[in-house]
């Protein structure tokens, strides 16, 4: 479930990331909104702080 703020992964956990059974609408607040930017931020990853153009929106 989403709303946890942040949690340690250790060395040997595994991270399960899939996509829900339901659907769920969403109000985007910014106009260069990304999904996988979005993931990257919260996850920390790299590449978080590239931006990549997004012509996927719903």
């Amino acid at each position: 479930t989403d709303g946890i703020l942040g949690t340690a992964i250790w060395p040997g956990q595994r991270v399960d990331v899939r996509m829900a059974d339901c659907e769920a609408k969403f109000i985007i607040l910014r106009e260069n909104y990304s999904y996988y930017g979005t993931l990257r931020e919260k996850l920390q990853w790299a590449g978080a702080r590239i931006r990549y153009h997004n012509n996927h929106r719903n």
